[in-house]
C-alpha cells in the first residue's frame, strides 16, 4: 500500500484528499496544514508520493517539494491560487492539477505518477523509515460543497 503525504491548509479539502485517497487503498498520515510541520515529518519519514498545496497558512510549500524531489519522491500539486509558471524553474515541469478538481481525476494523476516513480524514483534516503501505519477514516461526502467528484 503506498503512502501519501498530503500537504493542503483548507480543511476540507484536506478531508476529502485523505477521505478520497484512503478508499482508492492509499495510506495517508494524517495531513499538513503548514509547511513547517510537513518538513519536521519528512525528518523521520519518506512517503512514496505527495499531493502539496503550493500556497499554505504559513508560506510556500517550496522547500517541502524540492526536499521530496531530493529523495525521489514524485508529487503533484494541487493548487488554486498560484499559477505553475509563478513556481522556482526548477518545480515548474512537476505535475500540476488546478483546484477544483474530480475525485477521479485525483487519483488518475496520482496512479500515473506512482507507475512513473517504480521505475525512474530514487531509492529513499538511507536511514529514513516508510511510514507503516495507515489510518482510515470515513468522512461525509463533500461533494455537496464541490469539493468531490465522480
Amino acid at each position: 500500500m503506498a503512502q501519501v503525504l498530503v500537504v493542503e491548509d483548507e480543511p476540507a479539502i484536506s478531508l476529502m484528499l485523505e477521505d478520497v485517497l484512503t478508499e482508492a487503498s492509499y495510506c495517508v498520515p494524517d495531513p499538513f496544514a503548514r509547511g513547517a510541520a510537513a518538513l519536521e515529518w519528512l525528518r523521520d519519514h519518506t512517503p512514496d508520493l505527495a499531493i502539496l498545496d503550493v500556497q499554505l497558512a504559513d508560506g510556500s510549500c517550496i522547500e517541502v517539494a524540492r526536499m521530496l524531489q531530493r529523495r525521489g519522491v514524485p508529487l503533484l500539486f494541487f493548487s488554486g491560487q498560484i499559477m505553475r509558471m509563478s513556481l522556482p524553474a526548477d518545480l515548474q515541469d512537476l505535475p500540476w492539477l488546478a483546484k477544483p478538481a474530480r475525485s477521479g481525476d485525483i487519483l488518475e494523476m496520482l496512479r500515473s505518477l506512482e507507475t512513473a516513480g517504480r521505475s525512474t524514483q530514487a531509492p529513499p534516503a538511507y536511514g529514513i523509515p516508510r511510514f507503516e501505519r495507515c489510518q482510515s477514516r470515513s468522512l461525509t461526502d463533500l461533494a455537496a460543497c464541490g469539493l468531490a467528484g465522480a
